[in-house]
């Protein structure tokens, strides 16, 4: 299915992985067990995979590495894990990749652009290998003989999101997210970079009943699980989408106690677990708003009674769920997350819906590079002490994060 192909890093330093390295040692292992999702598409998964982990050592130097592989079944999985390079443990600056996948013939690829201003939401395209531009992972393969692959990654934290761009016509390339000053990846040594993951299966339905991601990432952290509750939903947001009503307080304002109170009664007679409301936040300006971003996480505008809402909700045996936008400004998110989720938790609110929309978070940095990746995961993660579902809009793209953190919806 793939090629020899390269491996690699390049760091500002000069130092790079693999230049006059040697193999010091080869260890083999093999895993079988299986797992629980605590809510899901299946209760039970099986974890089964032989690993190769390769130690190389630099020549003359104490510079070394692991490269870890994992083969499964219907797919495989590789990893660097960098112990010691260059002369410095302080800051290191990753500023290339080089992982390869060279694929054995020219596929059908169905692809989206990387780096436009709609993130994850431009149009998908069918095309072969040859003639796509950078794009998103996970990217899907169609091989002639029908087999199918799916390029992507697992346990994507604390680095950059992968792109894959081609070149030579079947050769797809690792393309790393940069910072706004074009750092690809802030690190220290010793790191560990996320999996990178093939999954292969002979036809396309067979991807999606393939785990490989979810069982890359780690174990469940969370412990106690009970209180994470999936739901279903419905909200006020479409009249705002076709401009009957407003976002920002106005006398079309949309998320009004009345119309609150009628939205619960519809969720309650129809089977619907929660309500979305959104709009309901003071100092709410409008999805770009020009200036700096000052909306409250805890205020609600004068139209809105929030605790009545909830109250009325909870009596209908229906639970609100809360709407907080950032508009992509995660200072002013970070700022507040404490007192917006104790809120919640006062409330009894169970989930929330965290909103980034914008080009770019901050005005300045991709959503999939290695600042956004940091947040959302910071984010998720104090999501998970104040025992918070976390339901992201504009996110960073899925690499199993929700089996380490179930709270991810």
């Amino acid at each position: 299915m793939v090629s020899d192909s390269k491996l690699g890093l390049v760091f500002s330093n000069g130092s790079s992985l693999f230049h006059q390295y040697q193999v010091i040692d080869i260890k083999h292992d093999s895993y079988d067990k299986y797992w629980e999702l605590p809510w899901g598409e299946v209760k039970t998964i099986r974890n089964n995979y032989n690993q190769l982990v390769l130690s190389l050592k630099k020549m003359h130097t104490d510079e070394s590495t692991d490269i870890i592989f994992r083969a499964y079944d219907d797919g495989i999985a590789f990893r660097y894990h960098v112990k010691k390079i260059g002369s410095s443990t302080n800051g290191l600056v990753i500023s290339n990749e080089i992982t390869q996948f060279n694929l054995s013939q020219d596929a059908d690829v169905w692809w989206t652009p990387a780096y436009g201003e709609n993130r994850y939401e431009e149009l998908y395209r069918q095309s072969k290998v040859s003639e796509m531009d950078t794009a998103h992972t996970p990217l899907t393969l169609r091989y002639d003989n029908g087999i199918h692959l799916s390029i992507h990654e697992a346990s994507l934290a604390n680095y950059s999101s992968m792109q894959l761009f081609q070149t030579n016509t079947k050769e797809l390339n690792c393309d790393l997210a940069p910072w706004s000053n074009g750092d690809k990846v802030r690190t220290v040594a010793p790191f560990i970079s996320p999996w990178r993951t093939i999954k292969i299966a002979d036809s396309a339905k067979d991807l999606i009943t393939n785990y490989l991601t979810l069982n890359c990432n780690e174990p469940n952290k969370l412990g106690n699980t009970s209180w994470i509750k999936p739901s279903k939903y419905i909200g006020i947001w479409w009249g705002m989408i076709i401009g009957k009503w407003t976002w920002a307080e106005s006398f079309r304002h949309g998320a009004t106690t009345e119309r609150g109170l009628k939205y619960i009664d519809f969720a309650a007679k129809h089977g619907f677990d929660e309500v979305l409301i959104e709009g309901w936040a003071a100092d709410f300006e409008g999805l770009f708003p020009k200036d700096s971003v000052i909306v409250s996480f805890t205020k609600t505008t004068p139209d809105f009674d929030l605790d009545k809402v909830q109250n009325y909700a909870k009596s209908k045996g229906v639970f609100l769920q809360a709407y907080q936008e950032t508009m992509g400004n995660t200072k002013n998110y970070l700022a507040q997350i404490d007192s917006a989720f104790s809120l919640l938790n006062q409330l009894g609110i169970r989930n929330a819906k965290i909103g980034h929309v914008g080009n770019l978070l901050d005005k300045k940095e991709y959503h999939y590079g290695q600042y956004g990746v940091e947040y959302f995961r910071k984010v998720l993660e104090k999501a998970a002490e104040y025992r918070i579902g976390v339901n992201f809009h504009e996110p960073i793209k899925d690499t199993g994060e929700r089996r380490t953190y179930p709270n991810m919806l």
